[in-house]
């Protein structure tokens, strides 16, 4: 089974870059979103990563992107 890969960045960087890449290789699977708004702050991010992980068991390999190292989404992750 392919890893589950989680796209986060500040604002709908994660989501745009996901839609372009399906523009090239099509649809894919075990792809997830998570774009931090302005008032999310490290809570409200944490939040949406949180909701995400909990819907795998603990044997899932999971990579995840971030948009900038040292941010908050990559903090968070």
């Amino acid at each position: 089974m392919r890893p589950v890969m989680i796209v986060m960045s500040h604002g709908n960087m994660a989501a745009e870059t996901v839609n372009s890449a399906k523009m090239i290789v099509g649809e894919m699977e075990n792809v997830f979103v998570i774009s931090m708004k302005e008032d999310d702050g490290l809570s409200g991010t944490m939040d949406k990563l949180e909701a995400v992980l909990a819907t795998f068991d603990l044997q899932t390999e999971i990579v995840i992107l971030i948009d900038l190292k040292g941010g908050t989404p990559g903090n968070t992750a």
